[in-house]
């Protein structure tokens, strides 16, 4: 009997123990979570004032490469008249392609957007007759890109083949901690924001960089890369056969890069919002952008693996 009361009184003091350590345990799990929640949301407020900071130059800095060392990394030419209206120039992108499998006119599509706003012919390289727009488009050059010579042409299709704005962006990623985010942790820095534009423009970061990684903006690069042959050739600067093979060579790193058309604009227009912060202008881009699409003529619909070479 004795011996009975003394194991039940043991037992006893046993049960008692371990409900003692699991209230101790449940206690220090409350309090970490805790502890971690804080953490995160300071992280997260921290993020948030980084995306915020860059979101308010679209605001407040619309149209200017707010971050950028250069101010002539862009090349709308001196033809372009209004950029809010492009119906004039719809009967350019009805006319059928010279070839239907011309791979000069597939390198056309990969800057057709900046030659819809310069209301420039698609279905022709260089974007029309060079012999009445030479003087003009070494105007452009000059004043968008400071090129007055092939030398520096040369140098400026080079730097943008190889990445202009790629790594300053990426920069931008990494300096946010973007790159570490799941979509649950994003979702909750957008409630941080209520502008339109501040909103668009940090979903069009995350999204471009989860799609793309180390390539993320490499289309907006690439695209004003060919776009500076079909210039180049137009000035008067390359011959048409040195600005064709110059263009083809950008081409096929385009292909290897990216996978479809939709890939590659989707990428440009990241890499224009980026650069520009300018959110009406990047909605009317995309409009442009989804003309060409419904255009049958339009070489958005050539195969995107066709042969360059």
């Amino acid at each position: 009997m004795d011996k009975t009361r003394i194991v039940l009184i043991i037992a006893n003091i046993v049960v008692a123990l371990m409900l003692v350590a699991a209230i101790v345990i449940l206690s220090i799990l409350l309090i970490n979570r805790i502890i971690f929640k804080t953490h995160v949301e300071d992280e997260f407020a921290h993020n948030i004032d980084q995306v915020s900071q860059v979101g308010d130059a679209i605001s407040h800095e619309s149209g200017k490469a707010s971050d950028m060392d250069e101010n002539i990394d862009y090349n709308d030419t001196n033809d372009i008249t209004d950029n809010n209206d492009i119906t004039n120039n719809d009967d350019i992108t009805k006319k059928p392609p010279v070839l239907p499998e011309d791979p000069i006119y597939w390198i056309n599509g990969t800057h057709a957007v900046l030659t819809k706003l310069n209301k420039e012919d698609i279905t022709v390289f260089g974007g029309g007759n060079i012999n009445s727009r030479q003087e003009s488009v070494r105007r452009s050059l000059e004043r968008w890109w400071s090129i007055q010579d092939k030398e520096k042409l040369d140098d400026t299709i080079s730097r943008l083949t190889n990445g202009m704005h790629n790594p300053r962006f990426l920069d931008d990623i990494f300096d946010m901690g973007i790159q570490d985010m799941s979509r649950a942790e994003f979702d909750y820095i957008l409630t941080f924001l209520d502008d339109e534009a501040d909103i668009a423009y940090a979903e069009s970061m995350y999204g471009t960089f989860k799609r793309f990684g180390m390539y993320s903006i490499m289309a907006w690069d690439l695209s004003r890369a060919t776009q500076l042959c079909a210039s180049g050739y137009a000035a008067g600067y390359y011959t048409y056969e040195e600005a064709i093979e110059k263009a083809l060579d950008i081409g096929v790193i385009i292909q290897v890069t990216f996978f479809s058309w939709e890939d590659f604009w989707e990428s440009y227009m990241a890499g224009y919002f980026y650069w520009s912060k300018d959110y009406e202008e990047y909605q009317h881009r995309w409009e442009i952008i989804r003309r060409l699409y419904d255009d049958e003529f339009s070489p958005f619909h050539l195969d995107w693996f066709l042969r360059l070479r």
